[in-house]
C-alpha cells in the first residue's frame, strides 16, 4: 500500500470525540461521543476540579444520594473502552422528579458539583494513531442555576406547582 492509500485509509476511519452536556429540567447527563467515522478507543479520562484533584471519573465528585434515589447511570471506569462511530457511553445521568423536593435540592447539588469540573479524553484510532486531546470545562451547568432557581420560584409564586 502507498503511503498515499495510507493516508486515506487511516483518515476514513478517524474517530472525532465529543462531550455532550445535557443540562435539562428534569434530566442531567454528560456523555462521550463519537461523531467520527471509525471506533474511538479511550486511552485515558481524567477529571479535574477548580483545586486540580484529578480522578478517573465523575461520580467520585457527585455528591451521595439516599435511597431510594439512585443515578440514571453513570460509569467508574472507562479506559480501554470503544465507542462506535455515532454512538456514546454515558458518564454520568440523573433524572429528577420534579414534585419530590428531595430530587429537585439534589438536582442543584449536582450541577454545582459538575460545574467545577473539567474533563480530559485521550484515544486513539483502530490503528493506535493518538488522536488530538479533548478537554471540555462542565462549567455551563452553572448558567443554567441561577434560571432554574428564578423559574421554580416564578412557577411557586404564580401557583403551577
Amino acid at each position: 500500500m502507498t503511503i498515499v492509500a495510507n493516508k486515506i485509509q487511516t483518515q476514513q476511519v478517524r474517530p472525532v470525540a465529543n462531550i455532550v452536556i445535557g443540562n435539562y429540567v428534569n434530566d442531567l447527563y454528560v456523555d462521550l461521543r463519537n461523531g467520527g467515522l471509525g471506533p474511538l478507543i479511550v486511552k485515558s479520562l481524567k477529571v479535574r476540579n477548580h483545586n486540580g484533584v484529578e480522578k478517573i471519573n465523575i461520580i467520585d465528585y457527585m455528591p451521595l444520594l439516599k435511597p431510594p434515589k439512585y443515578w440514571a447511570n453513570f460509569v467508574s471506569k472507562i479506559e480501554e473502552r470503544v465507542i462506535a462511530p455515532s454512538d456514546k457511553i454515558n458518564l454520568l445521568r440523573f433524572k429528577t422528579d420534579l414534585k419530590n423536593e428531595y430530587e429537585v435540592t439534589m438536582k442543584y447539588e449536582i450541577k454545582n458539583a459538575l460545574s467545577a469540573l473539567t474533563i480530559e479524553v485521550e484515544y486513539t484510532d483502530i490503528f493506535g494513531n493518538h488522536q488530538p486531546t479533548l478537554t471540555r470545562p462542565l462549567t455551563s451547568f452553572a448558567k443554567r442555576i441561577v434560571n432554574d432557581v428564578l423559574n421554580d420560584q416564578e412557577e411557586t409564586i404564580n401557583g403551577i406547582k
